[in-house]
């Protein structure tokens, strides 16, 4: 293919795909602003508050775009525009990149004097806000016309059609990934806090690291059986108390796991996160959790044990449960169906 004819393809593919792109272009400046946010306050602060100030920043320019709007409000009743003058709506009036840019500035040299020399996170910082301008302007076009196509939806809405063929796969293959990540992610924080450590020095003798790894692997494998049993507790107690208001006909209930259940199990993984951090802390490896310093507990979220409760227990115990449940449910029904039949 000669290169004018590769050019014209690209282009036509580029003209068809406009509006995907742009909404990808989009959410990768939000990522830009967020990550570079964040990675700068990451010499500052832990990994948990540089992720704050990370949001912060994504706050803070929807702020601003809401801010725009008032304030050229004012402007116009103090000194109306010419005919020709008046902007077009969703577009922002030229002073705001100038501020915009002021901000940045700020923080630029905000940072070298916190570090007293010219960095990288300085660089990182006013780099991140400058993309963070294309931001406010998403922001401030959905303010002034929430028409305006959604930039995640219209990703959401392309996703949807590539997953669209291959449904049943990517359902084996999102409950295989939630047992991994629930299994894993207990078995992570029983290592990474010293819980491990612990139960093997007390009860077997030795800390050796494979003794550590079995008994983490042991903890992963019975928050499995943990959450199967949780299931069908509280699939009982969802029969017994709300099946017989809900499902007054005799229409099969709903396989879709209910709400209560997966808020209940929040404050159980928060309960066994901390319980573990406690049990482990003689033997924790130097990012865990939870210190005793005298009469006084001192709590530490490392970033491989936070991780660990809000993908493993959190993402993933959601897809476990949901599995456990719509399985419980089929159950149910083939069993109601052959009572009837006979």
């Amino acid at each position: 293919m000669n290169p004018p004819a590769f050019w014209k393809s690209v282009e036509t593919w580029a003209d068809r795909n406009g509006p995907l792109l742009s909404a990808l272009g989009t959410a990768a400046s939000y990522a830009v602003l967020f990550g570079g946010v964040a990675l700068a306050a990451y010499d500052f602060a832990d990994g948990v508050l540089s992720l704050i100030f990370g949001a912060l920043a994504v706050w803070f320019v929807k702020l601003y775009a809401r801010a725009i709007r008032a304030t050229q409000r004012l402007i116009d009743r103090l000194h109306p525009p010419e005919p020709g003058e008046v902007p077009a709506p969703g577009v922002l009036p030229g002073w705001t990149f100038a501020i915009h840019a002021l901000i940045g500035l700020m923080l630029f040299f905000a940072t070298i004097a916190l570090e007293e020399a010219f960095t990288h996170t300085a660089a990182l910082l006013f780099g991140a806000w400058a993309v963070g301008f294309n931001v406010l302007k998403y922001v401030f076009a959905r303010q002034n016309d929430p028409g305006t196509p959604s930039a995640f939806a219209t990703i959401d809405e392309a996703l949807d059609r590539w997953a669209e063929p291959h449904q049943p796969l990517l359902r084996v293959l999102g409950t295989a990934l939630g047992f991994i990540a629930l299994s894993g992610g207990v078995a992570i924080h029983a290592f990474n806090s010293g819980y491990a450590g612990t139960i093997a020095l007390r009860h077997a003798g030795s800390d050796a690291v494979t003794m550590q790894i079995a008994i983490a692997a042991g903890c992963g494998a019975l928050a499995i059986v943990f959450a199967r049993l949780y299931v069908t507790v509280t699939l009982a107690a969802q029969r017994a108390l709300f099946d017989p208001w809900r499902y007054v006909r005799p229409e099969p209930p709903s396989r879709k796991i209910e709400r209560w259940p997966l808020w209940i199990f929040v404050p159980i993984a928060i309960v066994v996160f901390f319980m573990m951090s406690v049990i482990g802390n003689e033997q924790a490896t130097g990012s865990g959790t939870m210190m005793i310093e005298g009469d006084r507990v001192k709590i530490q979220i490392g970033s491989i044990s936070l991780l660990a409760l809000l993908f493993g227990w959190g993402w993933g115990g959601y897809r476990v449960l949901r599995w456990f449940w719509a399985k419980a449910r089929e159950r149910a029904e083939r069993t109601h169906a052959g009572g009837v039949t006979r």
